[in-house]
């Protein structure tokens, strides 16, 4: 790693050049977005209800666990987002 480069950048690690990001492959990281994002989506809606329900806590009980549930899950959904466009950014998938 250079000292110009930093650990948090996500994209691809080659001689400084920019990757193009073309039509096709912003459709393909869309795709794979809308499919893993809509997965945890799901899995943190369950589990907040789950663990509502197991409380006892009513409509304002949930709304408070959604709410601590649904930060980290946004945050979540975010990085794979970024991971998927810079998984097709890479330029090891042109060949």
């Amino acid at each position: 790693m250079t000292d110009t480069q930093s650990t948090t950048d996500i994209g691809p690690e080659t001689s400084g050049e920019t990757a193009v990001l073309t039509t096709s492959a912003l459709f393909t990281a869309i795709a794979g977005i809308i499919l893993v994002d809509a997965e945890i989506l799901a899995v943190a809606g369950t589990a907040a209800y789950a663990l509502s329900a197991a409380i006892g806590t009513g409509p304002v009980g949930l709304a408070v666990i959604g709410g601590l549930v649904g930060l980290p899950t946004l945050w979540l959904c975010w990085m794979v987002a970024r991971l998927a466009i810079a998984g097709e950014r890479d330029a090891a998938n042109d060949e």
